[in-house]
């Protein structure tokens, strides 16, 4: 039913209780692993001539990890230990934006793991929490430390990969609606394309005025409204401010950083 198809055959029954699948599998590719973590160390020496130092769980996330990878993967390894397992500044993104899809498509081993070294990133000890809200409180470190006089730098560091991420600009403002201080009384005209162009906010005098006199505090449009910034009435503009921008980092850094 298989021809000139690659077939894994998993069987937990002896050696010596196995028959046709045995010999099946003896002759085309049979491999005994009585301990995942032992064979794992033993290929990579056999492989590459690398000696490899991890836990036993750290192994087993490695051996996750390494799909798709090369030798620079267990060479980085051997030479940082499980501190290479993840990149963090760079695999907090994915995460924070999109959460449950992140954790759904890696083995539970694997989402151990990062969630530990996401609360060590953190600071603190390892908590329990579902994605969701571990995914929260990882947002709220990073835009809180924006608002402070000194960012940490690993925070803001991922901030800036984030805000220029075209892919996962949504879910940044959506955590920003979520935990700044006066997104209530904040607003944003103006769409951004896939390709990531501002695009003009069609009838833009009538939608300021309006949130103006909604509450609004502060109304983001895009640069390519400026000359139409004469036509707001004084008492509009006497009431609600109207910075422009430019691109989705221009945008980022007037919503969370004031500039």
């Amino acid at each position: 039913f298989h021809k000139d198809e690659k077939v894994v055959i998993i069987a937990t029954a002896p050696k010596t209780e196995l028959t046709f699948i045995r010999d099946y599998a003896e002759t085309c590719g049979y491999v005994d692993i009585r301990n995942v973590e032992s064979y794992v160390v033993e290929r990579v020496f056999q492989e590459l001539g690398l000696n490899i130092s991890l836990t036993p769980e750290e192994l087993k996330v490695a051996a996750y990890n390494s799909l798709a990878t090369g030798r620079e993967y267990w060479e980085e390894l051997c030479r940082k230990g499980g501190e290479r397992l993840f990149d963090i500044g760079s695999d907090v993104l994915p995460f924070l934006h999109d959460p449950e899809g992140f954790c759904a498509t890696r083995d539970a081993v694997v989402v151990a793991a990062f969630f530990e070294k996401i609360n060590s990133w953190l600071g603190r000890g390892n908590i329990s929490q579902p994605p969701e809200t571990l995914a929260k409180e990882v947002a709220e470190q990073i835009l809180g430390s924006l608002l402070t006089s000194k960012p940490k730098k690993r925070y803001l560091d991922v901030y800036k990969k984030w805000g220029d991420s075209k892919a996962m600009e949504g879910s940044l403002l959506g955590y920003c609606r979520g935990i700044l201080p006066g997104w209530s009384s904040l607003k944003i005209l103006g769409n951004i394309s896939i390709g990531g162009a501002i695009e003009r906010s069609l009838n833009f005098s009538d939608k300021v005025s309006m949130l103006s006199e909604n509450g609004a505090k502060l109304v983001l449009v895009p640069m390519s409204n400026l000359n139409e910034l004469q036509d707001l009435p004084p008492s509009v503009l006497g009431a609600t401010d109207v910075p422009f921008y430019g691109n989705n980092q221009m945008l980022m850094q007037k919503v969370i950083l004031g500039e």
